[in-house]
């Protein structure tokens, strides 16, 4: 998946109303600019980027950034999506967890190699 799709809003349905036409439990991507389903939160949860994807959907290169420290740009080694409501990515043989990562691309990831 690329980086836009990853970061498209998605939504849970966490709770029924009369004549919905989405099941509790349907995961919703947003398209558009609607605003429909932020307004009604005890309805559409909002999901982070990572969260209900399969390993195979992660990406590919990580941008890990712990609050005001300077970010750094991986690869990643190895997914851990074992942990309920969180995501691991794995570099150096070393852990990185949300919500301190995000997706990032071959170019982020080779412009961050060379300033190196």
């Amino acid at each position: 998946m690329t980086v836009e799709e990853l970061l498209r809003p998605r939504f849970e349905v966490i709770a029924d109303y009369p004549e919905s036409p989405y099941p509790v439990g349907e995961i919703i991507e947003r398209t558009g600019k609607t605003t429909f389903f932020e307004k009604y939160p005890a309805i559409f949860k909002p999901l982070p980027w990572w969260s209900h994807r399969k390993i195979e959907d992660m990406p590919e290169y990580v941008k890990y950034q712990y609050h005001n420290d300077s970010p750094i740009i991986f690869k990643s080694e190895k997914w851990d999506m074992g942990m309920p409501n969180q995501v691991s990515a794995m570099f150096n043989r070393s852990w990185y967890y949300t919500p301190y990562i995000s997706p990032a691309t071959l170019s982020d990831y080779t412009t961050f190699t060379e300033k190196k």
